[in-house]
């Protein structure tokens, strides 16, 4: 640079000499010195410039050193972790505590490095540079002696000592000679209690009696889903059960009525009461009823005889029956012991032969024995089909009464035994609370001085590694030292404890309690929504349960009033024809007198109980049409393509008593029953009713009808109510396994990792209470013990 400078000046030198000759020397003596000036003050700029392009290069070579001083600072680091990753593995937490405190230090100082350099750069000039930098490295020097005492020289100048902490030896050696130090045993505690514990006694039986509670909540809904099904069909039988009157007495009652109704008329027409065509008429629509009778009664025995409850009550029942020997008159009657079964078999072939005697009339000779034999044993049918559809009502009442209480009673132990999982979960929650509590309440055992101490060392370790990262770079970890250090403070707690020992020692005396609202809301939870779920099943399953006995009666007085009024007007006629029937006795009329009696008995009552919807299984809509039909025209209940001039007959019979309602017609069918009752059936009169027995047989099918309709509306709301049910059990029964699911794989671990944390809390204490305080290892070590946590 300098040579540069010299051949420009020359040359400008010369360039001035030889262009301006004169003028040089006029002033020579001038420029030489203007000349001379000029060249010193660039001969200084050149050394200027040097001296700063030496600065520069100086400069660039100390932030080189300085990236290399991180980059081996970095690599102790990493090495230092592999050394804590194999302390894990050798048991030695405690020492891995120690360098992660250096090396959260080590952290802060990387982030201050490069700000104390540009401050460093920009606060010095070159001529200090080199005495800063030593100035720096004496400060680093004097901040390591000090840390050294304070940490417990921890940095190794003795090659003995650093076979302590190098770890490339073997791993029976390292163990060997930690199992010498006089704390080993609470390195091993503190290693275990950092140690992650999975399997804890005090939560396994914390969930086991939480899945215990939730396990009764699904066998309580497991045995309502079983139960309810079971029931429900139990339910809809019943109605169809006591319905055993309209199904084998009502076809043959009417049979009979139809029967009566063509001797009416055929008397009628004897006494030129009706002419040929009006018996012709009326004959039209009597013979169909005769047929169809017969083929309801058929259809009849051969679907309800098959059923087991039915034969349950008649299996082993057997009756007594009287049969013609002989056509001849007078009629001679032979006695038979027969099962009902095979009694009411003979009574369907006898309704059969009466049949064909309509359809192809043949001329007959005395008395026909399929006639004599459904005379002469109506008796014995009408009475046992009566006993058994009233066992069949009682025994209907009973079971479901029996079922509304299986349902409340099944409730109580489980009940009992969810209430005392929960009792038990609330008391091994709040030991679980209570261990927390220990844990944090180990602070009792701190003492101030120890507190002051190490927040001492700590502030001092940080402040040092504030001014210099070289700290990082020589750390070197001193197991030997380190001990030497405990046991030299502990030397001189003892002799402060015996020089202040009527003093009271100052220690950290704060509790922690747990809050017990968590417990207090988790037991009511569990309680409130076991409450919603069997409160919901027990409630919709035995409210609707309870109005059975009310429905089922009022159900079986219409359906009994469906058999009574046709098999009180046709024993009306038989009284009358009683003469006719040689084999009937005085016991036989009184019999028939007291079924007309008890009709309208069951009438009456019909008429005077009261409808209570809130109390009875119907639906809404079926009683407004209950009610309807009650007041208004029956006809459009029936088919009318059933029945010959059906819109005649069904408008005018008994002056068209049917168009007024229900009410009205049993209302009129009764007041004709007690006029006759009150006559006493005389032997003779006048003449046989004209269209009388029409209207009750029209009404007989009315009632059947209605019946019906009343079945079917009460299968549809036991449908919807099971249905209901079904649905509650099903997102009952969901809802809890998905909560014992939620329960073992999220709130079981979040428990176990709390508890595995606050174990931990005892790493944060002071070394001096974690090492030289027996009374914290003690206690600690109970805890650990007694729990099972190590």
């Amino acid at each position: 640079m300098e040579h540069k400078i010299n051949i420009f000046f020359n040359f400008t030198f010369l360039k001035i000499h030889f262009s301006n000759k004169n003028f040089q020397q006029m002033h020579k003596k001038q420029h030489n010195q203007k000349i001379i000036r000029n060249y010193n003050n660039m001969k200084q700029v050149m050394i200027q410039s040097k001296e700063k392009h030496i600065k520069q290069q100086n400069l660039r070579k100390y932030q080189k050193i300085n990236e290399i001083i991180l980059q081996v600072q970095l690599t102790q680091l990493y090495q230092l972790l592999k050394i804590c990753k194999l302390m894990m593995k050798n048991q030695l937490i405690i020492l891995m505590n120690i360098l992660y405190r250096i090396l959260s230090l080590h952290i802060q100082l990387f982030k201050l490095k490069e700000k104390q350099m540009s401050e460093f750069q920009m606060k010095h000039k070159n001529s200090k540079f080199s005495q800063e930098m030593k100035k720096n490295e004496s400060n680093i020097i004097d901040i390591e002696n000090k840390t050294v005492q304070i940490l417990g020289n921890v940095y190794d100048h003795d090659q003995i000592n650093q076979d302590n902490i190098v770890f490339e030896g073997s791993q029976a050696s390292s163990m060997a000679g930690l199992r010498k130090s006089v704390y080993y045993r609470k390195y091993t505690l503190i290693n275990q209690l950092n140690n992650f514990t999975t399997f804890i006694p005090l939560l396994n039986k914390l969930f086991g009696f939480f899945a215990f509670a939730l396990i009764n909540q699904i066998i309580f809904i497991s045995i309502n889903m079983s139960f309810s099904k079971k029931d429900f069909y139990s339910l809809n039988y019943y109605y169809e059960s006591i319905q055993i009157n309209h199904y084998f007495i009502e076809p043959m009652q009417i049979f009979f009525l139809a029967r009566y109704m063509l001797i009416d008329y055929q008397f009628l027409s004897l006494s030129q009461a009706i002419s040929q065509d009006q018996l012709n008429y009326h004959l039209k629509f009597i013979n169909p009823l005769i047929t169809e009778s017969y083929d309801e009664y058929k259809k009849n025995f051969q679907e309800h005889f098959k059923d087991e409850k039915l034969l349950e009550f008649i299996r082993n029942q057997y009756v007594l029956i009287s049969q013609q020997s002989y056509h001849q008159l007078p009629v001679q009657l032979k006695e038979y012991n027969v099962t009902l079964f095979t009694a009411f078999s003979i009574l369907l072939d006898s309704f059969y032969k009466l049949k064909q005697s309509y359809i192809n009339p043949v001329p007959q000779q005395g008395a026909n024995p399929h006639t004599t034999y459904q005379y002469k044993n109506y008796v014995i049918f009408v009475t046992i089909f009566d006993n058994i559809s009233d066992q069949m009502y009682i025994e209907s009442i009973f079971q479901i009464e029996l079922v509304v209480k299986r349902w409340i009673i099944m409730v109580i132990p489980i009940s009992f035994l969810l209430i005392f999982s929960l009792l038990l979960l609330a008391y091994y929650y709040n030991l679980f609370n209570h261990l927390l509590e220990k844990f944090f309440n180990l602070n009792q055992h701190i003492a101030q001085i120890d507190l002051d101490l190490d927040q001492k060392r700590q502030q001092f370790i940080f402040q040092s590694l504030k001014q210099g990262s070289e700290l990082i770079h020589m750390y070197k970890f001193n197991l030997v030292g380190k001990e030497e250090l405990l046991t030299k403070h502990k030397t001189k707690e003892m002799q402060k404890e015996l020089k202040n020992a009527g003093q009271e020692s100052r220690a950290i005396k704060f509790s922690v309690k747990i809050s017990t609202i968590p417990l207090i809301c988790c037991v009511l939870a569990l309680l409130v929504q076991y409450l919603l779920i069997c409160g919901s099943l027990t409630y919709v399953g035995s409210v609707y349960m309870s109005k059975f006995s009310k429905t089922i009666h009022f159900f079986k007085s219409i359906s009994d009033i469906g058999v009574y009024v046709p098999a009180s007007f046709s024993q009306k006629e038989i009284l009358y024809f009683f003469s006719y029937f040689p084999y009937y006795t005085n016991d036989d009329r009184a019999f028939f007198v007291e079924q007309i009696q008890k009709a309208v008995t069951k009438i009456d009552t019909f008429l005077l109980q009261d409808i209570e919807s809130s109390q009875l299984q119907f639906s809404a809509q079926f009683l407004d049409t209950y009610e309807y039909l009650e007041e208004n025209n029956l006809c459009p209940l029936l088919n009318s393509s059933k029945y010959y001039d059906f819109d005649y007959f069904c408008s005018n019979s008994q002056n068209g008593i049917l168009k007024l309602g229900l009410r009205a017609s049993l209302t009129n069918f009764n007041s004709i029953l007690k006029n006759e009752l009150s006559i006493n059936f005389p032997s003779t009169r006048k003449q046989p009713p004209k269209e009388e027995l029409e209207a009750v047989y029209l009404c007989s099918d009315i009632i059947t009808e209605i019946t019906n309709k009343m079945e079917q509306d009460i299968k549809s709301q036991t449908q919807i109510i099971e249905e209901l049910y079904n649905i509650i059990t099903a997102i009952s029964l969901t809802y809890t396994i998905v909560l014992i699911i939620t329960i073992q794989f999220s709130v079981y671990k979040k428990f176990r990792l709390n508890l595995n944390r606050t174990k931990m809390i005892s790493l944060i204490f002071p070394l001096e209470t974690i090492f030289l305080n027996d009374h914290f290892e003690r206690e600690l070590r109970r805890m650990v013990t007694s729990e099972k946590l190590i």
